[in-house]
């Protein structure tokens, strides 16, 4: 049996009631108020969208000129013609914050050392060193820009900054046979450099870490002619 009302509940209104008239008095009082803040929350949640779409379609259209400049190269014979340049340059000029930027460096750099154009190189491959994020193919294509560089400063005779591009390419790898060929190539720029005796210590440290049979009688014949001949090392028989 529902519980008897007294006079007094009748009279007053009930909780609910009350709380619905001064939502309704706030409404109404604060009418411009709520409809600005309405309208800034639907802006917010339509930029998001737009920005969302807006970046997707930014990200193909550069994919799409990414594409269109590997195709340039890949169809080209024989030396490579300035024309498959553009398609990378109009990318960076039009999409400099897409994923493939950083890329569109390196693959500059390349072409601009096939073409000799070394200053050039060096510019796009420190650019792509600059812009490239930490994901482990690109780690890797981080040491051969540097080797890039390397060997452009080399081309110039720019043997102290050679140098240092071959160390900074070393040590951004892990790989053993990698950095023996960077000690290689640091042992022969130091023969540039008329300095004999670093470049015997460091063709005697990429012995430790070359595989190759026969690169490994080379560096023993090139320290045979710079006067000391490497120390031997103990090969084990196949049982």
């Amino acid at each position: 049996m529902a519980k008897k009302l007294t006079k007094k509940e009748l009279k007053e209104p009930d909780e609910f009631q009350t709380f619905s008239m001064k939502v309704l008095q706030y409404v109404t009082e604060n009418r411009k108020r709520l409809y600005l803040l309405g309208a800034v929350f639907l802006a917010v949640v339509l930029a998001a969208g737009g920005y969302a779409y807006y970046q997707q379609s930014y990200e193909a259209k550069a994919l799409e000129l990414y594409t269109e400049a590997a195709n340039a190269v890949s169809f080209s014979p024989g030396p490579v013609p300035e024309e498959a340049l553009k398609p990378y340059e109009r990318l960076l000029t039009a999409y400099p914050r897409s994923a493939v930027a950083p890329l569109a460096h390196y693959h500059l750099g390349n072409l601009h050392y096939d073409r000799d154009e070394y200053t050039e190189a060096v510019d796009a491959y420190e650019r792509f060193i600059s812009k490239a994020s930490g994901r482990e193919k690109e780690r890797f294509l981080v040491s051969l820009a540097h080797y890039g560089v390397a060997y452009s400063y080399e081309n110039l005779k720019e043997y102290s900054k050679a140098l240092e591009a071959f160390q900074r390419a070393a040590e951004t790898t892990v790989d053993p046979a990698f950095q023996a060929m960077m000690d290689r190539n640091m042992g022969r720029v130091s023969e540039a450099m008329g300095n004999v005796e670093k470049a015997r210590e460091y063709y005697e440290k990429s012995l430790v870490n070359v595989n190759d049979p026969l690169m490994e009688q080379v560096i023993r014949v090139i320290l045979a002619r710079l006067g000391e001949q490497a120390p031997g090392r103990s090969v084990e028989k196949p049982s």
